[in-house]
């Protein structure tokens, strides 16, 4: 990771820089992205897209889901709902799951998990809850994973520790990297992030892990709605990964096996 001079104030993903006091100094595990800091007032709406008939697409930005953007997509049967993959928080979730029930009165009765980043199961217990009978289905490699990791270690991930660490460190030399000056702006920049940072890790802390209900092995097929849902298990940035074929629409959902492959 490039390292830029003194201290600065951007934290957004792209600019991918590591200078101190900024959202992107912290370092996570290889395939969790670092995390966008804004203010949950400035935060985006969910965005929703009808791609087909009765199949809509609910994108929460990362302003919004803060770890990166995530993706739930919903197919409409006429007796039930099949939703791919929830968010990183649940608070997301019940903003996702607001805007599908005004396109359906339908209960959501299969929820399937492409795989165990958190970015897309961390929203389960609202469905969960919302919906009991709920059939929550993923490979046997991403159920494994789940049950590895408990919210600890996804709060962990936030980097807010880290964050929390660096602050001290800096207050307690006076200087930063590259011994950039410590100023009462660039502390009050950093204690605003740190702030929002908190906020993050303790919703994550506080997520009831929610886990699948069915899990299968290669490849799997169930007719829900009135269309077939066809499974398959992949490598794509995490083992186990699943992606979901519909042919009623001739319609790929691939969570994240398209992005880059797992090391």
């Amino acid at each position: 990771m490039k390292r830029t001079e003194g201290w600065t104030r951007e934290g957004r993903r792209s600019h991918r820089t590591g200078t101190f006091l900024t959202a992107l100094s912290v370092l996570v595990p290889v395939g969790l992205a670092p995390i966008p800091i804004a203010s949950q007032e400035d935060a985006p709406a969910i965005e929703v897209t009808e791609l087909a008939p009765g199949v809509f697409v609910f994108r929460a930005p990362s302003d919004l889901d803060k770890w990166t953007s995530s993706n739930s997509v919903a197919f409409v049967g006429d007796d039930g709902v099949v939703l791919f993959d929830t968010n990183t928080l649940p608070s997301t979730s019940r903003l996702v799951l607001d805007e599908l029930r005004a396109v359906t009165s339908q209960p959501v009765r299969f929820l399937i998990n492409s795989h165990w980043h958190q970015d897309h199961w961390s929203g389960n217990e609202v469905y969960a809850d919302a919906f009991p009978g709920l059939q929550i289905i993923a490979s046997y490699e991403t159920a494994h994973y789940m049950s590895l990791l408990g919210s600890e270690w996804f709060a962990y991930t936030t980097g807010a520790q880290r964050l929390r660490d660096q602050i001290a460190e800096a207050l307690e030399s006076g200087s930063g990297p590259n011994d950039a000056e410590v100023t009462e702006e660039r502390l009050a920049d950093a204690e605003a992030r740190l702030a929002e940072l908190e906020r993050f890790e303790a919703e994550v802390a506080s997520v009831r892990r929610t886990p699948p209900t069915m899990v299968y092995a290669d490849s799997m097929t169930f007719r829900a709605g009135g269309r077939e849902f066809r499974l398959y298990s992949i490598v794509g940035d995490a083992t186990g990964s699943t992606i979901l074929y519909v042919p009623e629409e001739d319609l790929l959902v691939t969570g994240d096996a398209l992005p880059r492959q797992e090391d």
